[in-house]
């Protein structure tokens, strides 16, 4: 179900941005491609998100929490 408040293609504002926050109890990545989807379908313009200890470290892989995604 889409919020009336989205429903307008032609925002008041030029800009529509989401900010995920990763830590604590990340999305799945099924479920982090679902969200975009939604957010598509709401009109946000634009995603912020904070990876912090969930980014897919290569380089020092200490950096990378046990539940991290994966660089695939």
């Amino acid at each position: 179900m889409t919020l009336p408040l989205f429903l307008d293609t032609s925002p008041a504002v030029s800009r529509r941005i989401v900010h995920l926050d990763l830590k604590g109890v990340p999305p799945t990545f099924p479920r982090l491609l679902d969200l975009l989807t939604l957010f598509k379908r709401m009109h946000f313009t634009a995603v912020m998100m904070e990876w912090e200890d969930c980014f897919p470290w290569t380089i020092n892989t200490r950096l990378r929490a046990p539940y991290a995604y994966t660089p695939d």
